[in-house]
Formats: structure tokens, sequence, C-alpha cells
């Protein structure tokens, strides 16, 4: 009897597991399905974008730089500021030698004595002639501004004031010898003007262009090793010598010392970015092929040419490439990070991973597109491609179904059948 109760109660819990079991595939089974198959086949948008397959290295910058000499001690005057172009025949500097300072102190003093004169007379004799009354005032404010300029040393900026003073004085005297005659005084106080003017004049000297350039006052001593004639002298370890020196900030106004140069000119508008790359890199490129070139210090994008290609050193190759832009940005740069643009392509952007049966001969692969929310396995050209993403297009667009921008495709294709449901 109590074998009986025991084989009941083992049927029993047998019906239990059995329904158990049953009830959890019921609700298991269909989830699964759904979750291979639907809901959890993660898919993306056809966008536009690019890629690239490039090189980061260190660039020396070389250029066809020439130095200007100071021809003694003192200071100069700046017509142009860091990296600026400049005409032909044109003043770039002015020289002063040390005398001119208190050369400079005597003429702002003559002028302050010249107008202090000029106000008296006018007022003895009555003159208050509008256009002499207003030219007195824009004179005073000119040297109580020069005044001021020379008790905090900015002479850079005297020699602009001092024109304008010279500019009005020549006009003031032209409006008083129209209403009568200067007197003895008054002329000896301009005479004594010019002569030290001319004493100026003769204590300094102009820099003029003789062709159009640019002008920079970054001199890093490179400029006689590292010019356009000499890269074909330029080895891999030179790369670990040169250094960046700091770039000042400009000032119209700088000491300078006798033979010494205090600016240098850039000719022409071609520069060479050089780089020492490793036998394998620089055997993808060939002498007068183009290459684009990105110099992340002034971010910019720019197209060049390689110029020379150096004989194996020690596994490295030296490599130059000429570009013709943003001269002017980099004049106070001499060593510069840059990324080498070996190939670049724009278009329809995709990971790399949703391609399949890729054909790297013919370029070609498989996609899987979204179509009705169903899988459609579309073959489509490579375009280009580098190791996370590829760049694609339609082999044709005559069928129904093709690669198109927003078009909806399977991120990881693997195990997708063709018409397969996909909840998008």
């Amino acid at each position: 009897m109590k074998k009986e109760s025991t084989v009941s109660d083992a049927k029993i819990r047998l019906k239990i597991g059995i329904l158990l079991v049953s009830v959890f595939l019921l609700i298991y089974i269909p989830s699964f399905i759904n979750w291979v198959y639907g809901q959890n086949i993660q898919t993306g948008m056809i966008t536009i974008g690019e890629i690239e397959d490039s090189i980061n290295t260190e660039a020396i910058i070389v250029r066809d730089e020439e130095f200007l000499i100071s021809p003694y001690d003192g200071f100069a005057i700046m017509e142009f500021a860091e990296g600026e172009k400049f005409p032909a025949n044109y003043k770039l500097a002015t020289i002063y030698d040390e005398a001119s300072s208190k050369l400079i102190e005597d003429l702002v003093a003559m002028d302050s004595k010249i107008l202090d004169y000029s106000s008296k007379r006018m007022a003895d004799s009555n003159f208050f002639s509008e256009d002499l009354v207003k030219i007195d005032k824009q004179i005073k404010e000119q040297v109580l501004l020069i005044i001021s300029q020379a008790n905090d040393n900015a002479l850079g900026k005297i020699t602009g004031i001092r024109n304008e003073i010279n500019r009005l004085m020549e006009k003031k005297t032209n409006i008083s010898q129209t209403f009568g005659k200067s007197d003895v005084y008054f002329e000896s106080l301009l005479s004594e003007r010019e002569r030290i003017k001319s004493l100026i004049d003769s204590h300094s000297k102009e820099f003029f262009s003789q062709k159009p350039g640019i002008i920079s006052y970054h001199i890093d001593n490179y400029e006689i090793d590292l010019n356009p004639s000499g890269i074909d002298r330029i080895t891999p370890s030179a790369f670990d010598k040169i250094e960046q020196v700091e770039p000042v900030d400009f000032i119209n106004s700088v000491e300078v010392e006798m033979n010494k140069p205090f600016a240098k000119i850039i000719s022409g508008v071609n520069y060479y970015l050089v780089v020492s790359l490793k036998r394998n890199e620089a055997g993808e490129f060939k002498e007068g092929a183009s290459v684009r070139v990105r110099i992340n210090d002034i971010d910019k994008l720019v197209n060049g040419t390689v110029a020379y290609i150096s004989e194996e050193m020690d596994g490295k190759r030296v490599v130059s490439i000429k570009v013709d832009k943003y001269l002017s940005d980099t004049t106070s740069l001499r060593k510069v990070n840059i990324d080498l643009i070996k190939t670049y392509y724009e278009g329809f952007k995709v990971p790399l991973a949703s391609l399949l049966r890729i054909d790297p001969l013919n370029m070609e692969a498989d996609i899987v597109l979204v179509e009705a929310n169903h899988a459609t396995i579309k073959r489509v050209k490579i375009v280009g491609k580098n190791n996370e993403h590829a760049i694609i297009d339609n082999l044709d667009q005559t069928s129904d179904t093709y690669v198109k921008l927003f078009g909806i495709y399977v991120i990881n294709p693997r195990n997708i059948q063709e018409g397969q449901v996909i909840d998008k």
C-alpha cells in the first residue's frame, strides 16, 4: 500500500514538472526567437562621412629667409607686424642709434616751445583764425601725447606722432605766412627744429623692401642651415637637435645690436615641411606625387607635393613636402605636428564590421539593408577603407533596393538571412 502511494506521488510530481517546463517554454521560446531574430538586431543609419589613412609626425619648416642686419646699437621702429605681407619698395623699418633718444627728446622740447610761443604770439596780436586755433589744439594734443609716450619709453609710437606734428606745423606756418610775416625769434625756433630733425635723420637708417615678401621677427638661428637649397643635407638625426624657440610678442619698437639681425624677410609663396619617416612609411610616397597635409599647430589643411626623398639612413628617409598656403600663419614656427594624409575618401560611411564577404581584389562586399522591416542583402562597391570604417557606393541603382542617404543597415549582419524580419 505504501509502495503504491509513493508511485502515485512520483507521477504527480512528474506531471507538475512537465507542466512547469511547458509553461516556461511557452513563455521563453517566443521571447528568445524575438531576441535573436527581431528586436535585438542593432541597426544604423547611413550618413555622409569621411575617412583617411594618415601618418602623424613632426615636421621642420624650411623657408627662403634673409636677415635684416642693424648697422649700429640703438632701437628699431617696425612698420609691419609679425607675419604681415609687404609690397616691393616699401619701408620695413627705421633703425636709430643710441644718440637718437636724446635728440628725439630735444625735438619734443622744441615742439613744445614753438607751440607755447605761437599761442602767445597769436594772443598778443589778437589773431584768432579758426583754422589756426584748430591746428594749435591738434598740435598741443600731439605734443602731450608724445611726452606721455616718451615717459613710457614707447619710442615706437613716437615716430608716427612726430610725423603728424611735422605735418601740422608746416600747415600752420603756411597759414601764418598768408596773414603776415613771422618774427625773427619764431623763425629761429623753426630753424632749430629743422636742425634737430636733420640730426635725427643722420643718426638713423631706413630699410626698404626690394621685392614683395613677409616680415618676421622670430629669429631662431636655424635660418642659415634650414634653407630650400640645403634640404638634401638634412639627416634624420638632425630632427632631435632642432627645437622650437618660443615665439615673442610683437612690439613695434625693439632694441637692436650692431651687426646682428633684428628681423628677417621671407620670400616667395612656397615653403617646405620636412619629415623623417621609417623605411616602410617613406616607401608609400613618390617624388612629384600630391599629398594632403594637416598642420595641427594652426589647424589648417593644405595640398602639397613631394619634392624630395633622401636615400635611406639608419632605416629612415628624409621627405620634403612643398606647400604654398598659410606661410604667414607659420612665420613664428620652426617645428610643427602634421598628419600626412595618404588616402582620403568621402561618401556613404559605415563600420567595416557591417560588411560581409569582402573581396579585397575587386573592392566589393555585401551589406544588409533594411527595407520594409525585412533584411535585404546588397552587393556594394568599397570606395575606400581603413581599419574601422569604409566608404561604400552602389554597384548599380537599377534595383529597388540600393544604398542611399539615411538608409537603414544592420550593424552586425552575421547570421542574418535574406528576407528576415528586422524590427527597426
